[in-house]
């Protein structure tokens, strides 16, 4: 019996990694962007000063 079921627990372990996957390269922009945003802000704010 428990190597019957062997084979359906690997395939969950795959599905939820391959979720997982996809679920962090979703939201890996949504964290990364207020961040972009806020260096991109203090760049052009520290240019338009030095000018």
């Amino acid at each position: 019996m428990a190597a019957q079921g062997e084979p359906q627990v690997q395939f969950k372990l795959v599905l939820v990694g391959s979720s997982l996957e996809t679920l962090t390269w979703n939201l890996l922009p949504c964290l990364l962007l207020p961040h972009w945003k806020l260096s991109w802000t203090r760049l052009w704010q520290h240019s338009m000063s030095t000018t």
